[in-house]
């Protein structure tokens, strides 16, 4: 990460609009990877094209709708149930979807403090720390939002992981890596 920051998204549905979005804000803020929390469900060439021709690599995790024939007849990498990324200030990132991984201790290799947990599946943006000391992080859905906020991602940089709404980039929930609690605004 090294002073570029990660652009979390998950719940895309196929929305080529919003991938793009997303991938143009990613550029925008010179992040060093884009990370998808399910739901990707690509459909097309041109979906593929996004990604494969992106300025940042991606992560992907399969969410409840994702096809994993789909992703194999694009040439997209077949995503895995959850995944585990190492952060350059030796913490830790979990990603998984969320319909079959709810918890940090679901996931293969345990969180501790300071750890970065990255759930999707309800289109909700969410951001807050748990008793351990987890940072519990949920983008929403930059193409079926559900709640008052509209389209939402996730950044998480050295000092701080925060919610924004994509088409303005209001800041809708900021959590200091060491700070305890944020709230969402409406």
């Amino acid at each position: 990460m090294k002073g570029h920051p990660l652009l979390v998204t998950a719940d895309i549905h196929s929305s080529e609009e919003a991938l793009e979005a997303v991938i143009a804000l990613g550029a925008q803020l010179s992040a060093s990877r884009l990370l998808i929390a399910g739901d990707l469900c690509p459909h097309s060439q041109r979906m593929a094209l996004l990604l494969q021709n992106a300025p940042l690599p991606y992560v992907a995790v399969k969410g409840n709708c994702d096809s994993l024939w789909d992703f194999k007849d694009l040439g997209l990498a077949i995503p895995r149930e959850s995944c585990h990324i190492a952060m350059d200030d030796g913490h830790h990132i979990g990603m998984a979807h969320g319909h079959s991984i709810w918890t940090p201790d679901d996931l293969p290799i345990p969180l501790t403090s300071g750890d970065i947990f990255i759930l999707g599946h309800s289109h909700v943006p969410l951001l807050e720390k748990d008793g351990k000391g987890i940072i519990h992080l949920n983008p929403g859905s930059p193409s079926r939002p559900r709640g008052p906020q509209g389209a939402t991602v996730g950044i998480i940089t050295d000092e701080e992981v925060r919610i924004i709404r994509l088409k303005d980039g209001k800041v809708l929930a900021n959590l200091g890596r060491m700070a305890k609690t944020s709230e969402l605004e409406g």
